[in-house]
């Protein structure tokens, strides 16, 4: 088994490794991401957490990063969030 960094292995990694290590678990767990697919927003909300985990590797790798685009992808994953969690159309 592979043991999980520690808090002080994580602290030596300067800002790119960090988001680098975890645009990496988000991608291992974005399959439990749910939301119905009768929900209006479905669509949306699925491209706003697969925008957001592309922009933070691409930030990882050293790619300029539009903060106006930066901003958009902030805003839907929050809403992405949102829906996901609305107890109406979960059963999660």
């Amino acid at each position: 088994m592979v043991e999980l960094p520690t808090g002080d292995d994580l602290k030596r990694l300067p800002l790119r490794g960090l988001i680098s290590y975890a645009a990496r678990y988000a991608l291992r767990v974005q399959q439990l991401y749910w939301v119905d697919e009768e929900h209006p927003e479905v669509e949306e909300c699925y491209a706003a957490v697969d925008d957001s985990t592309h922009m933070a590797l691409d930030f990882a790798a050293g790619k300029k990063i539009d903060p106006d685009k930066a901003t958009g992808i902030e805003e839907a994953v929050v809403r992405a969030v949102v829906v996901a969690s609305d107890e109406e159309w979960s059963d999660r």
